[in-house]
């Protein structure tokens, strides 16, 4: 958990023990009424997870959140794939099915990451290369020090300094990615801190210049070269970075504490590969089954084995954080995969690296946390916890 305050809820919630036998529901599909029917299956889970949809609800009611989509992994395989709930409250709200896409917040780096290691396989870009030399002649500002590369970013040892203004609410006039990386008056750009490779410092401004590179170095804007490189090529048809792709088709609008909803139920990205991913569940279970099967050395991978090892290995000791994906390797297994946290909206995508066991998690309630933790504390020991 990144602040005190989350970790201090964790730990009062856990003070509260749970069930030893905790029920996994084995319902696939939502009912007409927009929740999975609970018809569970009495055996501990033998997979990921061992959560009862019952719970889920129970959760969701709790914490105001008016709608959740879970995908199980086990085996590599997409095993369960379940939708409760409604895309808003009141009249306009529809039920949630395995298709309504949510916002993802932080999980688009994990995502990005995938494109960027593409890349590098494909020898456009390197991993250890001066990322300046990807950005038309533009220079990092700031005290100077040794190259930042993409290898740095990726693992957010950039030394970069944290800058705000990636969100603006629907219907605003959106500054560009060069206007955001560069800086524009009132708006500070990516400017260098500290020495890169330093310390770990986790900050979205690293993949905005890494989405900037990786336009320049393609010619290609970033949620065509994303659908090129990765979308497609694993089926993702609900997938997709672009600014307007929500407005196409059913979407989980985000929801305060309250559960009141947010208005325009979400806000545009220009950062988009930082945080605009909008995606489903069953579609982030394929990219961890992916990256699962890159690191296995399966015939056929969108990585080579050498770049996918590299994406699971720790950049920095006790980080937690390999390239562009949080990590858990206590308790003698490899748990890889991200967290997200927008306003009115929580994700979480986890998966073992050797079993393929794994689940992903999207609510459309600014305390989905509640849910989530169901997840995470039914996985095995050494499990990660949310993480935004």
């Amino acid at each position: 958990n990144d602040t005190i305050r989350k970790l201090a809820a964790v730990l009062d919630e856990a003070g509260q023990a749970a069930p030893a036998d905790a029920q996994i529901s084995t319902t696939p599909a939502a009912s007409a009424a927009g929740t999975a029917s609970a018809t569970p299956d009495r055996r501990r889970g033998t997979g990921a997870t061992g959560v009862d949809a019952d719970a889920v609800r129970a959760a969701m009611a709790a914490g105001r959140i008016p709608g959740a989509t879970v995908a199980v992994l086990r085996g590599g395989e997409l095993t369960e794939l379940t939708a409760f709930g409604t895309t808003t409250t009141g009249a306009d709200g529809e039920p949630i099915d395995s298709r309504t896409v949510f916002p993802v917040g932080s999980v688009s780096k994990h995502v990005t990451a995938l494109g960027v290691l593409r890349l590098v396989d494909e020898g456009v870009l390197a991993l250890d290369a001066d990322v300046e030399d990807y950005l038309d002649g533009w220079r990092i500002p700031g005290r100077p020090g040794a190259p930042i590369t993409v290898r740095h970013l990726l693992s957010h040892q950039s030394g970069l300094r944290p800058v705000p203004g990636g969100r603006h609410p629907r219907g605003a006039v959106l500054p560009t990615l060069r206007e955001l990386v560069q800086g524009r008056p009132g708006s500070p750009g990516a400017e260098r801190a500290q020495p890169c490779g330093a310390a770990f410092g986790k900050a979205g401004v690293n993949y905005w210049v890494l989405q900037l590179a990786m336009e320049n170095v393609t010619g290609t804007p970033f949620a065509e070269l994303m659908r090129t490189l990765i979308l497609d090529p694993l089926g993702l048809r609900d997938t997709g970075f672009a600014t307007g792709f929500p407005d196409t088709r059913p979407a989980a609008a985000g929801h305060g504490p309250d559960g009141a909803p947010l208005p325009g139920g979400w806000e545009h990205r220009v950062d988009s590969a930082a945080a605009g991913l909008w995606t489903t569940a069953a579609d982030l279970a394929a990219v961890a089954a992916e990256i699962r099967r890159c690191f296995l050395g399966r015939p056929r991978s969108l990585l080579t084995r050498t770049t996918a090892t590299a994406m699971l290995a720790e950049a920095v000791p006790g980080s937690f954080f390999g390239l562009g994906t949080v990590l858990d390797a206590t308790g003698g297994r490899l748990w890889f995969g991200h967290g997200g946290e927008l306003p009115g909206h929580r994700a979480i995508t986890m998966c073992d690296a050797h079993t393929g066991d794994g689940y992903t998690v999207l609510t459309n309630g600014a305390d989905g946390d509640r849910v989530i933790r169901l997840f995470t504390s039914a996985a095995d020991p050494g499990r990660p916890e949310t993480e935004s």
